[in-house]
């Protein structure tokens, strides 16, 4: 085993035969980050067996533990593989095995991937492909399965709310569905599936000429989870942010679906709001601007006139005289407009300032993304997850290690944590004690031998 000096003269050795002038500078950044992660990974060999053998040599550290035998472990991290060998322990009164220098330093006995390394693919994997987040990550050390893994295993804290904003006049919900396809064996028939989502906010403000979205709050569905379960989590996260509503509007913005619907059972003070997009995607497929641009200019102005009847007979119109759509296009869209006029005529409400609406928007680049975007299939259990991930890093948060749910396996019992204090051993991982070295011909020996000898003594 190198010790910690070695290991620190030997990377400023490598380090010192970097020359930027000859090789150019890709190279040298290439080389420089090469030299710097062998590094760490020899130091960090060396600090962990060093450990293992203050261990072995001082049973009281250790005490009513036996050393049954050594194993070697290799463990990947973001700077390569580590690879280390350690003592395998026995209690002898409980009968317990334990790896001491893994528990030593947290490290759970059955991981093969740091976690450092975990919560990196698992950032990577909520912006991009299992595939690629593992390429990027660590050069394709790991599989795909692997950062699945890592992502399925997380399990997500619940953000504090810094201040209740009680003073806010009104609160709007975004509130959309993502629709993704679903893994399947029949690969003829693809099943479909959605995710929800639900953007709670304050009344949206204009900085200049744009537009933005104050203190977005984002949640997800779960797998399987009722409407009434959601939107009960919705109601709580409500009064979490905003306190006691009291008379204060809660405008939810959406389609119009049925999940949607059930929000306003639930949500007091409630009021539904068609998302302008969903409109005007209705009124296109009954009234198509390039084929009835006279028609589609009438349209909207009754619509902002709030004048449904004069809309109906229009739309009616565009199927019988002028022939842009289908009498089933046209029952359709009249349908449409009249079970959601509430929600169309609350944005021309002077009582009422229920905003614009960005549901789909929001859907798309908090969702779409990356469950939908791409030809991609999911299990229920994995989308919703991935939408949890993504719902949880927009809102702040920072993935942990603590967050990685615990092997199942039954770990080692209750096991005092050694006390070792480095300094008692001549240990260190500082580079401050490492200009030192007992080979003589060197330049450090002789600095070193003519400091002892008188300090300012002459250095041959």
């Amino acid at each position: 085993m190198a010790s910690i000096q070695e290991t620190w003269e030997k990377f400023e050795w490598t380090m010192s035969q970097v020359d930027l002038l000859q090789d150019g500078y890709e190279a040298v950044i290439s080389q420089y980050k090469a030299n710097c992660d062998r590094f760490i990974l020899e130091l960090m060999q060396n600090q962990l067996e060093e450990c293992d053998e203050i261990l072995r040599k001082n049973a009281y550290l250790r005490k009513d533990w036996v050393v049954v035998r050594k194993t070697a472990r290799t463990l990947q991290t973001r700077h390569g593989t580590l690879t280390y060998v350690r003592r395998y322990y026995r209690h002898q009164a409980t009968g317990e095995y334990s790896y001491l220098v893994d528990h030593l330093v947290n490290l759970s006995p059955y991981d093969r991937v740091d976690p450092a390394l975990r919560i990196h693919l698992a950032e990577l994997g909520s912006e991009m492909s299992y595939r690629k987040s593992a390429q990027l990550a660590c050069e394709g050390a790991v599989s795909h399965q692997t950062v699945m893994t890592a992502l399925r295993n997380l399990e997500f804290p619940e953000i504090p709310v810094m201040e209740r904003k009680e003073d806010v006049p009104a609160i709007h919900i975004q509130v959309d569905e993502d629709h993704i396809t679903l893994q399947s064996r029949d690969m003829d028939a693809k099943k479909k599936g959605i995710v929800k989502l639900a953007v709670l906010h304050d009344p949206i403000k204009a900085k200049g000429k744009r537009r933005y979205i104050p203190s977005k709050f984002v949640m997800t569905d779960a797998a399987d989870e009722k409407n009434e379960d959601f939107w009960e989590r919705v109601s709580y996260q409500l009064m979490e942010r905003y306190g006691d509503l009291g008379c204060r509007p809660v405008y939810l913005h959406g389609d119009g679906a049925s999940w949607i619907q059930k929000g306003m059972e639930i949500i007091p003070n409630s009021h539904f709001v068609l998302d302008r997009y969903h409109l005007e995607q209705a009124l296109r497929k009954a009234c198509p601007q390039r084929l009835a641009p006279d028609r589609w200019r009438r349209l909207h102005q009754l619509l902002d006139q709030s004048a449904i009847e004069e809309m109906a007979l229009e739309i009616w119109a565009c199927y019988e005289d002028a022939g842009v759509c289908s009498q089933e296009t046209a029952r359709a869209t009249i349908h449409y407009l009249v079970n959601h006029w509430e929600g169309i005529e609350i944005a021309n409400d002077p009582k009422h300032t229920a905003g614009g609406s960005c549901a789909e928007g929001l859907v798309g680049h908090l969702l779409s993304e990356r469950l939908s975007t791409h030809a991609m299939s999911w299990s229920p259990e994995g989308a919703a997850q991935m939408a949890s991930l993504r719902g949880f890093l927009q809102n702040g948060g920072q993935l942990t290690s603590t967050m990685f749910k615990k092997p199942t396996k039954v770990v080692q019992a209750d096991i005092p944590m050694p006390d070792i204090k480095l300094k008692n051993f001549r240990f260190s991982t500082s580079p401050e004690t490492a200009p030192w070295t007992n080979k003589r011909g060197t330049s450090l020996y002789r600095l070193q031998k003519s400091v002892f000898n008188g300090g300012l003594g002459r250095v041959h």
